[in-house]
């Protein structure tokens, strides 16, 4: 039997080779996909973020990674600039930005779980409704996109992360409920 089809054995051969090459190939292609990009990543995450926030009022400089106030860097420095509600809404996406330099593989995504303690304090009202929507609208896609457009959500290629909120404010508590 060997002998009479020793040509399609040695093809099966050749293939299953071909295929662990190429397992090989995709699961470093994985591991190099997220963490290659990371930083713009998180300045194109921060920068829609920011948008949805303030609307073109502060402008993330990525070639410089600089938060700026419309076209003009912040005279005064951010720190004198910003107010202690604006400080916490931009530390907050941020923080939401900064998820795609933990992430190793793509895969990892799916993995994810942030955990915020008191999101809103400081914060007037616009910025509590802002931060409980994005929260709400939060969704990753398998290729680590973080978006906050509800539209995208499936379950399938495009997911909500696991959250765990902690507060001290009832009106953050019954708007996020």
């Amino acid at each position: 039997f060997a002998i009479a089809n020793w040509p399609d054995i040695e093809s099966i051969r050749s293939l299953q080779a071909n295929v662990a090459a190429k397992q090989g190939e995709a699961n470093e292609l994985e591991k190099s996909s997220p963490s290659a990009h990371a930083r713009d990543r998180v300045a194109e995450t921060f920068e829609l973020l920011l948008r949805e926030f303030f609307a073109d009022k502060y402008i993330f400089d990525k070639a410089g990674f600089v938060l700026k106030r419309g076209d003009q860097e912040m005279a005064r420095g951010p720190h004198r600039t910003l107010s202690d509600g604006e400080k916490t809404a931009i530390a907050f996406c941020y923080f939401i930005a900064c998820a795609h330099k933990k992430m190793t593989t793509g895969s990892d995504y799916k993995k994810l779980f942030l955990v915020f303690d008191d999101p809103v304090t400081s914060m007037s009202y616009d910025f509590v409704f802002a931060i409980a929507q994005t929260l709400k609208n939060l969704n990753i896609s398998d290729q680590g996109e973080i978006s906050i457009n509800p539209g995208k959500i499936d379950g399938n290629k495009c997911w909500k992360p696991e959250l765990l909120l902690l507060t001290h404010s009832s009106y953050f508590f019954n708007i996020s409920l």
